[in-house]
């Protein structure tokens, strides 16, 4: 099912590094975050030209610009193979992590990607998220659906 919103925290106003991005590349982020096939990882097909449907003004080298400078700053990581891309920090921030079914859903999702680079770079904020809130409610939901993701980001935290 495509999403019918995008979340934005309020608090990425007070986020230093996101308001000293150029307002061009911070409209390219809220672009990217407010794609109907965002899936529940913070992944979605990394085609520029599609992308560039969505402002008049842009052309695909215009996005692929703006992209690389996100990437730069580790807003996004993209996997030129398999045309992926990944918002970093989307898992922690959406918060999908409370609520158990939610998760089972990203867990699924997680299962579909085919870049080794971006499930690496959502491990990691997942490790993060665990590290911390481990008693958010979509931890089990995760933990049924996908148990060896659940015990590789847990692996040594307590």
């Amino acid at each position: 099912m495509a999403r019918r919103y995008a979340q934005i925290q309020v608090s990425i106003w007070s986020d230093f590094d996101f308001k000293a991005l150029p307002a061009v590349e911070q409209h390219m982020y809220f672009v990217l975050l407010s794609q109907p096939r965002l899936n529940l990882c913070g992944v979605l097909d990394f085609l520029p030209s599609r992308i560039a449907l969505c402002v008049d003004e842009w052309t695909t080298d215009d996005v692929e610009t703006l992209v690389k400078g996100l990437e730069e700053r580790r807003y996004v990581v993209i996997d030129r193979d398999s045309h992926e891309l990944l918002l970093r920090t989307f898992v922690r921030n959406d918060s999908l992590l409370t609520n158990k079914n939610v998760s089972k859903g990203m867990a699924a999702e997680y299962g579909e990607i085919i870049s080794d680079s971006i499930r690496a770079a959502i491990d990691v904020e997942l490790r993060k998220a665990f590290r911390e809130d481990s008693t958010l409610a979509g931890w089990p939901g995760l933990k049924e659906s996908n148990p060896v993701l659940f015990r590789n980001i847990t692996e040594g935290l307590s």
